[in-house]
């Protein structure tokens, strides 16, 4: 089960790699994917935008994490690219 104080750091993880510019978005386990719903069109149109997307990245912060995706798989990718190096 995923409890409350769960959810508010992998929000807080999620918003601070944001905010420092890291572009390695979350690769969703292929089984997982199906799972989640669809990127909103706000997600869709960041995606568009993202260094590295493949077809299971998401926006990590976009997830809304439940007790039915206990035990989802994530990776992160092999590169990332950091706004902070521009």
């Amino acid at each position: 089960m995923i409890d409350r104080y769960t959810k508010v750091c992998l929000t807080v993880i999620a918003v601070s790699l944001a905010v420092i510019g890291l572009r390695g978005l979350p690769l969703i386990d292929p089984a997982w994917a199906g799972r989640l719903a669809p990127p909103d069109e706000e997600e869709d149109q960041m995606l568009d935008l993202a260094w590295g997307l493949s077809a299971t990245s998401r926006l990590g912060c976009q997830i809304a994490l439940t007790d039915a995706l206990d035990g989802l798989v994530v990776s992160l990718p092999t590169e990332t690219h950091s706004m902070l190096d521009v």
